[in-house]
């Protein structure tokens, strides 16, 4: 007698179902970045999502992959773009072009993902294991392109090879993560906020001025 096999066909998922992932993104970004991770709850989750509670394990193994799923998604986004603009160059006008394309990234991602960048910040400050592959394999990884570019811009004669990269390019990553940590603080004391188009120009002039008088061969 032959034998029978039964082949199930994978069914296909409705529209409601499809997007049942991204609400549930969407709530955790929200939830997370006012609430934290301890304070938020599933039940508030998927109750700002409009979603059943299984759906949480189901599409993300719980609220911890939940929680980094929200973040991760957009780091490694950033990586990519990041590791795309910081490329070895070999003129000092493009080194220039670079960085101020690499700035600008940087303050559209903190303008564009208000909510990530919140989450991400506390998570420095509470200095908190959860994250720590996205971390390594994301914020490290982006920190490490930066260092690589001055190195590459060192060997190839445009900048002081008695600057230390690792330094300096920490101080130029740190000075633009301490803009979102303090925006707030800018606005209340001196009416400044990066995101004011005009007045993140200034920001962007400025620190291109900064860097690069740092750096450059003299």
């Amino acid at each position: 007698m032959r034998k029978v096999v039964h082949v199930m066909k994978s069914r296909k998922l409705s529209d409601k179902e499809q997007r049942t992932p991204q609400r549930l993104l969407h709530a955790a970004k929200t939830l997370f970045s006012q609430k934290g991770y301890d304070g938020t709850t599933i039940k508030e989750l998927v109750t700002l999502a409009k979603a059943n509670i299984s759906l949480v394990s189901y599409h993300f193994g719980g609220k911890d992959g939940l929680y980094k799923a929200c973040i991760g998604d957009t780091i490694f986004e950033h990586l990519k773009i990041a590791q795309k603009i910081l490329q070895p160059v070999n003129t000092e006008e493009e080194f220039k072009i670079r960085l101020k394309m690499y700035i600008q990234e940087m303050l559209l991602f903190y303008t564009s993902e208000p909510e990530i960048t919140l989450i991400i910040l506390r998570e420095f400050e509470q200095n908190s294991p959860m994250l720590n592959d996205i971390f390594e394999n994301g914020f490290v990884k982006i920190l490490n392109s930066l260092i690589q570019f001055v190195q590459a811009a060192i060997d190839e004669g445009l900048a002081d090879p008695h600057r230390d990269p690792k330094i300096m390019a920490s101080i130029f990553f740190g000075y633009l993560t301490h803009l979102a940590r303090t925006d707030h603080l800018t606005l209340q004391y001196y009416k400044l906020s990066f995101k004011d188009a005009k007045y993140q120009a200034h920001i962007v002039d400025q620190l291109m001025t900064f860097f690069w008088e740092g750096v450059r061969l003299k």
